[in-house]
């Protein structure tokens, strides 16, 4: 969760860098900055959906079956990570929108 924390801050610090560029790289950094986004944003979909799926298809007994003493600890664990992969999938769609507002404007 302090990652995500810090992740947000950082993020909310994006716009004021990008506006301190000088114009005439902004225009060509806006394009790819956008796509580096989208592409970031698929990933961590990729990820949540995959902690999501896992925590869907195994049981308690898989993962004492694993080897684990006890199950909760995984299970734990997964939900954490699923979680912050989520949040990850939010801010980025954040900065996208931010980033596509400024091209817009500009």
């Amino acid at each position: 969760m302090r990652f995500s924390s810090s992740l947000v801050a950082l993020v909310s610090a994006v716009p004021l860098l990008v506006s301190g560029a000088p114009a005439r790289f902004y225009g060509k950094r806006a394009a790819s900055d956008i796509l580096v986004f989208k592409f970031a944003d698929v990933l961590e979909q990729l990820e949540s959906e995959f902690y999501r799926q896992a925590l869907a298809k195994f049981q308690d007994s898989d993962f004492v079956a694993a080897g684990f003493p006890s199950s909760q600890v995984p299970i734990e664990q997964f939900k954490v990570i699923q979680s912050d992969e989520a949040t990850h999938s939010t801010v980025l769609q954040v900065c996208f929108f931010i980033s596509s507002s400024k091209r817009h404007l500009a």
